[in-house]
């Protein structure tokens, strides 16, 4: 790009690069009357995966504000995750109540997409996570074992069939993700019993090259996830069978190898080169850090995607797709974490001759200052030494600790509730100049607000009950507990804006249900207290047990670096 006192010329390759170069022209337009910036992409394919499965299902003109984001960015693809949030003509309880997309809104996007030279593509599932069809029964004989498909059944290719059709009738490319992940369980189950003991590995040969057949009936070259190999692709001694075995994938479908946590590069390097002595047809996917609560963890992205991109540049890995996945519920809005894409596109378009800083960009795209938008995550920091990479999303376990039986106690320090509450403070300020991200700092104000008042909560009660002191207690039922519940429903009210501006209503029953059960918890709690400091009752059962610490993971004793994402488990050890 040249800019003179009178003209400014892009020259770009791919049309996502000419929004791209616009971008950066209006960045920089004060950055003098003339100037020169010129930019290489470290990637032929350079693109985003939005999870929709995980009950956060985007609205198309949610979708539409990330692409339009995405482009200006330099990202060139966008893969939509369904798993069942398809609506698929022959299989009518697929995505049933879930927010399903039906073809018409995935051609309205498509359509927008390539406006701005961004390819929209399938990312489907063909053989595990299909847990929500579990449900029904019809889907059960075409169940192996859990959610993964049984691999040489007719049925089995009859579905998949009909998704390539919907697929087809739906998109405009013909690439397609085919998912093939996390199935460990491949052959185990009713496959066992029907065909006897099997290899994973060549069950998944077999599915893959009959999933590869249904793709090209309908004009697709797939990718899939690479870790159903991985095994094998990094065994030290292999015999010529396992050989044999991976040379059956076919050299036209893409692994994808993802890694959203290395931090170390010769280990990211090694996983690299092994996927790379397979094939040359290798993706690499990294991990946006969006799935772990209502709050992101940019910093952590930020840190574990500079080592992963330097790893793919170094060992000539030429696709990148970055995550967005949304693990148990889908609480954090895909654009909490824009400083992470900002901050990879940065790191994959080199430049040279250029002194032009990048400060500014950030605030073209958001409106927003890089330090402002960053505090959005602030919430998770009980570290007040800067330099320390927060690990944890204890935002989301303390919220949900229960006040009795209180899981996550042992972890909670007397001293977060006023980091609670400086937090806050600092988002509230935050918020009041964030412009059109209003909604998400809003949401983390409110987070804050209950956190400083709750996290302690357990502790505060257990410790007046052993000390049969009733007047702190009957104060924690008259005062603390019905703050803490008014704080849950500002909260709730700011959770549902956020949600309700970038997705379908669907999915959103579960928060309902979540967060009911917060509130209704603690009014059954404040009822027991005051039952005991009236003398109606004896005892609180739950308190009369030993207290045990935290026992989840074994010797975790430090909220800073524990990342525990599963709410049934961390709201009581009761079965749910």
């Amino acid at each position: 790009m040249e800019k003179t006192p009178s003209s400014a010329r892009i020259t770009y390759g791919r049309l996502s690069s000419a929004f791209r170069g616009l971008f950066l022209l209006i960045s920089h337009e004060k950055d003098g009357e003339s100037f020169t910036l010129e930019e290489t992409c470290s990637f032929t394919e350079f693109g985003v995966m939005a999870d929709m499965s995980r009950n956060a299902v985007m609205k198309p003109d949610g979708v539409k504000r990330l692409i339009w984001n995405m482009a200006l960015m330099g990202y060139e693809s966008l893969q939509l995750y369904t798993e069942d949030t398809l609506k698929v003509a022959q299989e009518e309880y697929m995505g049933y109540g879930r927010g399903a997309y039906y073809r018409e809104e995935i051609q309205e996007m498509d359509r927008f997409a390539q406006m701005f030279g961004i390819e929209l593509v399938p990312c489907i599932e063909c053989l595990a996570h299909l847990n929500q069809l579990c449900n029904y029964s019809r889907y059960g004989l075409m169940m192996d074992c859990h959610d993964i498909l049984m691999v040489g059944e007719p049925r089995t290719y009859e579905f998949i069939d009909h998704i390539f059709q919907m697929i087809s009738e739906s998109y405009s490319s013909r690439k397609v993700n085919v998912g093939m992940d996390e199935a460990g369980m491949l052959g185990r189950g009713r496959y066992m019993d029907k065909h006897g003991y099997r290899s994973s590995t060549e069950i998944m040969a077999e599915h893959t090259s009959r999933v590869r057949e249904i793709a090209q009936k309908y004009g697709f070259t797939i990718s899939m996830w690479s870790d159903m190999f991985y095994h094998l692709l990094f065994k030290k001694e292999r015999t010529e069978q396992e050989n044999a075995l991976l040379k059956k994938i076919p050299q036209d479908v893409r692994l994808i190898y993802w890694d959203y946590g290395t931090t170390n590069p010769e280990v990211c390097e090694h996983k690299m080169r092994g996927h790379r002595s397979l094939t040359d047809n290798v993706a690499f996917a990294g991990g946006s850090w969006k799935w772990w609560g209502l709050v992101p963890n940019n910093q952590h992205a930020i840190y574990t995607q500079e080592v992963a991109i330097r790893a793919c540049q170094k060992t000539g890995i030429q696709n990148y797709l970055l995550t967005c996945w949304g693990d148990n519920g889908a609480e954090a809005s895909i654009f909490s974490v824009l400083p992470t894409f900002f901050a990879v596109s940065r790191m994959a378009f080199e430049r040279s001759q250029s002194g032009l800083q990048s400060d500014c960009e950030f605030e073209t795209l958001t409106g927003m200052s890089w330090e402002d938008f960053m505090k959005i995550e602030c919430i998770n920091r009980l570290n007040p030494d800067p330099a320390v990479v927060p690990y944890n999303n204890a935002n989301k376990y303390f919220f949900y600790n229960d006040p009795l039986k209180g899981i996550f106690d042992s972890l909670a320090r007397p001293e977060y509730r006023e980091i609670y509450k400086q937090h806050a403070q600092t988002v509230r300020q935050v918020k009041e100049r964030s412009g059109e991200y209003r909604y998400l700092f809003e949401t983390m104000e409110k987070l804050g607000e209950v956190l400083s008042e709750k996290v302690c909560l357990g502790n505060e009660i257990r410790s007046a009950y052993e000390q049969k002191d009733r007047e702190t207690l009957m104060k924690i039922s008259r005062e603390q507990i019905p703050r803490i519940l008014q704080k849950i429903d500002e909260l709730f009210e700011a959770f549902w804006q956020q949600w309700s501006t970038d997705n379908k209503s669907f999915g959103f029953d579960v928060q309902c249900i979540r967060f009911g059960g917060v509130k209704q918890r603690l009014l059954f709690v404040q009822k027991q207290l005051n039952a005991f400091a009236a003398g109606e009752i004896s005892q609180i059962d739950e308190l009369e047990e030993p207290f045990l610490p935290f026992g989840l993971y074994i010797d975790h004793e430090d909220a800073n670096l524990l990342y525990y994402n599963d709410w049934k488990t961390m709201a009581t050890p009761c079965c749910i």
